[in-house]
C-alpha cells in the first residue's frame, strides 16, 4: 500500500525506457511483416486513422493524437493484439515459487522451484484460441467490431499477468498504435513472400531472417 520512493520511481522509469525500447521495436517489426502479408489490414489502419484523426490539413500535416484518439483506434489495437498473441516479444517468463502449492493438474510445486510461463505457448493453444496459428485480428472484435474484447486472464499475456504485469504496458500499447498509424498513413507495403515471418528464440522472440518489405509512398 505504500507509494514508490524517489529511487524506486527512477528505477521504474528507467525500466520503462530501456526494457520497453527493444520489445516495442520487435512488436512493430513483426507487425509490419504480418501486415505486409495481409495488405487489407494496412488499409484498415489507414482508414481508421482517417476516421479518428480526420484528413491532413492544407499544409499536408495530419492532426495530432490525443489520449482519447489513441484509445479510439480499436481496429489498430486489435491488429497489435493479434501480432503479440502470435509473436510476443518475450518468449517466456520465470517465477519463483514462494510456498508449496498444488496445481489444478494435480502436480505440486515447492518453495524455491522456478515455474516457466510462455506467452508464446499460451497464445498458440487450440483450447484457448480458435485457429491459433492464423493471423486474424477479427477474433478480438466485440459488439460487431464496435469495441475490443478483453482477453481471458492467463491466456493472452505478452505483458505478463497479475501483480507483476509490465508497469509500462499501456505506454507501450499507445506508442505502438501511434507508430503503426503513422507508417500506414504515409506508406503501403507488401512482401513478395506471403507466408508469415518465422521466428528464432533468443532473449526475445526475433525474426529468424530480416523481414524485407516492398514500401511505396501513398500518393
Amino acid at each position: 500500500g505504500e507509494g514508490f520512493s524517489d529511487v524506486e520511481l527512477r528505477d521504474e522509469l528507467v525500466t520503462m525506457l530501456l526494457a520497453g525500447h527493444d520489445t516495442s521495436a520487435l512488436v512493430l517489426a513483426w507487425a509490419f511483416g504480418f501486415l505486409a502479408s495481409h495488405p487489407e489490414s494496412v488499409e484498415e489502419v489507414y482508414r481508421e486513422t482517417l476516421e479518428v484523426l480526420g484528413p491532413p490539413g492544407e499544409d499536408g500535416k495530419w492532426p495530432k493524437f490525443t489520449v482519447e484518439k489513441v484509445m479510439a483506434m480499436q481496429k489498430t489495437d486489435r491488429i497489435l493484439k493479434e501480432v503479440m498473441r502470435l509473436r510476443p516479444p518475450v518468449f517466456e517468463m520465470t517465477r519463483e515459487v514462494t510456498k508449496k502449492h498444488r496445481l489444478p493438474s494435480g502436480k505440486t510445486v515447492r518453495e524455491g522451484q522456478l515455474v516457466v510461463v510462455s506467452p508464446y505457448v499460451q497464445g498458440h493453444k487450440g483450447s484457448f484460441f480458435d485457429r491459433p496459428d492464423q493471423f486474424d485480428p477479427a477474433r478480438w472484435e466485440l459488439d460487431g467490431g464496435a469495441s475490443t474484447c478483453k482477453p481471458p486472464e492467463g491466456r493472452y499475456i505478452p505483458f505478463g499477468f497479475g501483480s507483476r504485469t509490465c508497469i509500462g504496458f499501456r505506454f507501450a500499447e499507445w506508442e505502438m498504435i501511434i507508430m503503426l498509424s503513422h507508417v500506414c498513413r504515409n506508406f503501403t507495403f507488401s512482401r513478395s513472400d506471403q507466408s508469415d515471418p518465422e521466428f528464432a528464440c533468443h532473449i526475445t522472440l526475433n525474426p529468424a531472417t530480416p523481414v524485407t518489405l516492398n514500401v511505396k509512398p501513398r500518393s
